[in-house]
């Protein structure tokens, strides 16, 4: 289900209360947003929350501590997620007593990060990871990638749908980014895992948050194959040496050591191009 707002802008007044916030201008948006939210709640402005989260709104909704569980009495008591946590947020829908735990991604500061620099090596990949099955087909496609880029043919940036990749290997990758969206990270699930997406392109204009609620796997699935177009995908060589016309294949680069021990370097990034044209991606 897709909420889109046709409301008037309440352009709220919030920079003040996030100079205790540390981090990149996209985490800074996403507590202004769930502050917003729960002031909406507070201020028991059911239009405007059915505006965002539909009609299970329209008795209100709850926003949760997602360590205690307990309801949040202070606007101030609204921190950053944990770096682990794929749910930003969680709130209660008072009308069906349902719990939803949502993902924010703002566009108003850099990309999106769907993946933050995990290696090949990392657990999820591994056997009996939840991504095992799809490692082939990754290695398999970067491996592609690492040659165009090498050729000069693309860039970092890698924009997933002006690559000739097939349907079945797309098909992997959405698998996989639906993953790194909702469910966990390299290590394995998350405590917090999002069942929906809160898109937001401006945390003060709240007439342009789109909400999508995802509430199984199909649901997921289905959010991610209608982002595929917007996946950017970088290669990053992180920790491998510097060398002089060096093939950088940081996905599937490896270095002998002394003691004959092979050490795996490099990482991979994923991360979500704008919905809007200012984003630079084409």
């Amino acid at each position: 289900m897709v909420i889109k707002h046709e409301f008037k802008n309440l352009n709220p007044k919030t920079d003040n209360i996030v100079t205790d916030i540390r981090g990149n201008k996209g985490e800074r948006g996403e507590v202004i947003v769930i502050r917003e939210i729960y002031n909406l709640s507070k201020n028991n402005d059911i239009r405007s929350l059915v505006s965002i989260f539909g009609i299970d709104a329209e008795h209100n909704i709850i926003i949760y501590n997602m360590d205690t569980r307990t309801p949040i009495e202070k606007e101030t008591d609204i921190k950053k997620a944990k770096s682990k946590s794929k749910a930003d947020f969680m709130f209660k829908f008072i009308k069906n007593d349902t719990y939803v735990h949502c993902s924010i991604k703002c566009e108003h500061g850099a990309m999106p990060a769907i993946l933050n620099h995990t290696p090949r090596s990392a657990r999820v990949f591994q056997t009996g990871g939840d991504l095992s099955e799809e490692l082939e087909n990754l290695d398999n496609n970067i491996s592609y990638f690492n040659k165009e880029r090498f050729n000069k043919n693309i860039g970092e940036d890698i924009h997933i749908k002006n690559m000739n990749i097939c349907d079945e290997s797309a098909d992997g990758i959405i698998r996989v980014v639906s993953y790194f969206l909702f469910d966990g990270t390299g290590a394995g699930k998350s405590k917090y895992p999002a069942n929906s997406i809160l898109e937001i392109r401006n945390p003060h204009d709240i007439k342009n948050w789109v909400f999508y609620n995802c509430i199984d796997d199909v649901k997921k699935y289905e959010y991610t194959k209608n982002i595929y177009d917007r996946i950017v995908l970088s290669m990053r060589d992180k920790g491998m040496p510097r060398r002089k016309n060096l093939l950088c294949e940081p996905w599937i680069f490896y270095q002998e050591k002394d003691d004959g021990v092979i050490k795996e370097k490099g990482s991979l990034h994923i991360r979500l191009a704008k919905s809007c044209p200012e984003s630079g991606i084409r």
